[in-house]
Order: C-alpha cells, then structure tokens, then sequence
C-alpha cells in the first residue's frame, strides 16, 4: 500500500470523526438547551407563584428570597414585561413599582460599569423601566456607551427624567454626531416634558460652541408648545457654520417669524447649496412672496435639490410664479427645462 493510498485513507478517517463529533455536540447541545429551558420555565413559574400569592393576600413581594433566588437581570425584564401584557390590573402595578425599585434598580446600578456590554444593556433596558435621581451619573455613563443598542437605551432615559444634568450630556453627545445619525436623538427627543424644552433655550442662549448651538436649534424645532425666540438666531442665520445657519432657518421657519426674512435672504446668497436648500424654502413658509420670485436665477444651479426647491417655491406663490416658471420653459439648460416641466401641472 503506497504511502499517499494510506495518507488518503487516514484523511478520511478523520474527517468522518470530526463530522461525527459535531453530530454528537448538537445533540448534546439540544439536551442541554431542553434542560436549561425545563428550568427557566420551573423558575419562571415560581415567581409567578411568589407574585400570585402576594397579590391574593395583598402583602407585599418577599424581596429578600427574589433577590436570593434570581440574579439575572434580563430574564426579571422579560418577565416584568409579559405581566405588563398580561393586564393584571392596578394590584399588579403597585407589586411592580416595588419589584423595580427594591429589586430591578438595585441590580441595574450593579451592572451599569459591568465590563460585559449585554449586562450593561440590560441596565439601560432596567432604567428605561423607571428610575430615580440617584440614578444621573449611571444613565450619563451608559448615555457615553460605545455600544449603540446601549447608547439608544440610556436616550430613552433621557426623555423620561430628564434632569438638567442628563439634557445637557444629551447636547453634548449630539454635537459631536453627523447630521444623519443626529436623527436618531431627534426621535428619542419626542415627547419630551415642556421644562426640558426650557432648560434646551436656556443652554442655547448661553452656549457659544456652535455645533451645541446648532443641536439645541434642531431639539427646540421638535417642540409643538407656545413659540420661542433667541436674540442670536439672526446671527446664527448667517453663521460660517452651515450646520448652525441650516438649525437656525429651520427654527425661525417654524416659529414663523417673519423677522428673519432679511437674514434667511442673505443665506440664499451663499455658496453651501443645503443652506441655500433650506433659505428657498423658509422664504416660502414666511410668506415671502417679492423674494421668492428672485429665486428663479436658483433655476440653474448644479445642485437638484436646490433647483426642486426654487422651482416649487415660485409655483406655490401662484399665478406670479408660475409665470417666472413659464419664461424658463423653453430654456436652453436641460436642467431648467426638466425642472419646470416636472413642477408646472
């Protein structure tokens, strides 16, 4: 027998070894998966017990054999939320508040500097649940968590407490975020009590960094309560910085102030085509109807959005603009000549 005929053969050998060592760990993996699973259901069906009876006889939990018997935070979680679902009534939710505060907090604050990041998710996760004012350091520091599951977490904290101190990490952190992921603080934003939207005008007005400048602008324009006004919102308009200028059209359009028209004129002069972008049509939401039909030089710019927003601009002041719109119809410029006959009807 040649020594490659022996070397074939032994390769074999051992292949089929290797594959029926990995059929026999997916079967031992499976046992061990039903016993794990018998169990968590033996568990879970003991503090449902623990919870059944403190609810017949209208005692409290026994927070001391909870806290003994069961350290996995997620798993507490889970089932804090199927009872939400269940609908138990007001009896279940006093038992719940008990649960987070003598139970659920306690080992969130444990696990929120954990060097294990799905333990400090589950402490975001806890927090979102309810927390109290001892818990600021802890969200701020999950808040700066380089996990973004983390990160989105300890927001949602944010919205819900919302101490001085939380907000202001909360800019600070958004600042620093490009425009597309600024989004995601946006939507957590929503909702927010109406002393927070106080305390976001306050920094704005004494912030000098421009990019928090521009965060508190994007956060206020969240806001659907009685209007705001900043003396530096003009100046803001005509920032160098594009981010602040586009924050601050933004905010004056939706406050409807019809005093920043001179200012939001200025910025449709300058070269950045998104701060341009927003000026045209700030112009349109002010009213601003002797301006928006010196827009139509904007007919031909490189960029197409700058032109959509011109050329709807002139059509949504009527028959005046639809007529500057007309002039542009058999224009030389493809451009000009797609724009106008995608807007006119």
């Amino acid at each position: 027998m040649s020594i490659g005929y022996k070397i074939l053969i032994y390769t074999i050998i051992i292949e089929f070894s290797l594959v029926a060592l990995l059929i026999a760990f997916s079967y031992i993996l499976r046992i061990l998966y039903f016993f794990i699973k018998k169990k968590r259901e033996e568990s879970k069906e003991a503090f449902r017990e623990i919870l059944h009876h403190a609810m017949i006889s209208g005692a409290a939990f026994d927070f001391n054999a909870i806290r003994k018997r069961w350290h996995d935070l997620h798993v507490l979680l889970v089932w804090i939320k199927e009872m939400d679902e269940a609908n138990l009534g007001d009896q279940w939710q006093e038992q719940r508040k008990s649960l987070i505060k003598q139970v659920i907090l306690p080992l969130a604050r444990k696990y929120s500097h954990s060097r294990l990041w799905p333990k400090r998710l589950q402490a975001a996760k806890a927090y979102t649940l309810d927390h109290e004012v001892e818990d600021e350091d802890n969200i701020i520091h999950l808040l700066r968590d380089p996990v973004p599951l983390i990160h989105y977490e300890a927001m949602l904290c944010v919205r819900k407490l919302g101490t001085t101190k939380m907000v202001d990490s909360f800019i600070d952190l958004m600042s620093h975020e490009p425009r597309r992921s600024r989004v995601i603080y946006h939507n957590t934003c929503a909702g927010i009590a109406e002393k927070t939207y106080d305390h976001i005008l306050n920094r704005l007005n004494k912030a000098s960094d421009e990019n928090v400048r521009a965060s508190c602008y994007e956060l206020l324009v969240l806001h659907h309560g009685p209007s705001f006004r900043s003396p530096r919102v003009y100046d803001d308009i005509l920032s160098e910085s594009p981010r602040l200028s586009i924050a601050a059209i933004l905010f004056v359009r939706k406050e409807k102030d019809v005093n920043a028209i001179p200012a939001v004129k200025q910025a449709i002069k300058r070269e950045e085509p998104d701060v341009v972008s927003e000026a045209i049509v700030a112009l349109k939401d002010l009213g601003a109807i002797e301006d928006i039909l010196g827009v139509s030089n904007l007919l031909s710019s490189h960029h197409w959005w700058v032109r959509f927003n011109a050329a709807f601009a002139l059509k949504s002041i009527g028959e005046q603009g639809e007529a500057v719109l007309m002039e542009h119809k058999n224009s030389k410029d493809k451009h000009v000549r797609e724009i106008v006959e995608y807007v006119l009807p």
